[in-house]
């Protein structure tokens, strides 16, 4: 879905925005038939295929563990792809959606933010403990909202909220942004100052009379030329 925000301020320019919803092939599925992972990925491709003004926001279930950055991560440039707030160990699926992000220039909103635990995992499952035979909950994070890498600096939070009506095993995760900082997205446009090295000039008396000569010669011309002009009228 594209939509457009038109801002308050007349003075600034409108702001188009495609917002993507997808689900992606369990990790079990993709390990076992790749082709059904490469195909979501070949799709999901297209679908954020847009001119390079639109703002991006990728929200999904992508049944993929992008894990907590590690230190490996850093020394690759993931940083620029991850935040610090990641949780758990990295699986396929986290492979290869980190790959996609890394080729498209995307960063996940929900793992640049501090929050309790609780905020940053945003699914619940249940496994049997062998022990006591009982269910005992695990926490994941494999949903995420990605947006584009540049505009990092227009998100103010982003986290986990459970408690929803919905019958599901996953919370529901929100990312808040102000686009009021767009003019963030691009550098303040610098004219280049022109500089002269005077030191020459203070410490040569060859070149101060040679910068006097041509100063006179300069202002006699000016006056040559003022003195025409006025002659002509």
């Amino acid at each position: 879905m594209d939509f457009k925000i038109i801002p308050k301020n007349p003075d600034s320019q409108h702001c188009t925005i495609r917002i993507v919803n997808c689900y992606s092939p369990t990790n079990p599925n993709s390990v076992k038939n790749p082709q059904i992972a490469n195909n979501f990925y070949s799709e999901l491709h297209q679908a954020i295929d847009i001119p390079a003004r639109f703002e991006l926001f990728i929200l999904g279930d992508f049944n993929a563990k992008l894990g907590k950055r590690s230190l490996s991560d850093e020394q690759n440039g993931l940083q620029f792809n991850l935040g610090r707030f990641g949780v758990g160990r990295r699986n396929e699926n986290g492979e290869r959606l980190i790959n996609f992000m890394v080729s498209h220039g995307l960063f996940a909103a929900n793992t640049a933010f501090a929050h309790s635990s609780r905020h940053i995992t945003t699914r619940t499952g249940w496994i049997k403990d062998r022990a006591t035979r009982k269910s005992k909950p695990y926490f994941s994070q494999i949903d995420y909202v990605l947006c584009k890498n540049r505009s990092k600096v227009l998100l103010t939070d982003a986290r986990s909220y459970a408690g929803t009506i919905l019958d599901s095993d996953h919370k529901l995760v929100c990312a808040r942004v102000d686009f009021s900082k767009r003019y963030k997205l691009y550098g303040n446009k610098q004219v280049a100052t022109k500089r002269y090295n005077t030191t020459t000039l203070v410490c040569s008396r060859e070149t101060q009379e040679e910068y006097k000569s041509n100063l006179r010669q300069h202002v006699e011309d000016l006056d040559s030329a003022t003195l025409t002009t006025q002659n002509s009228f």
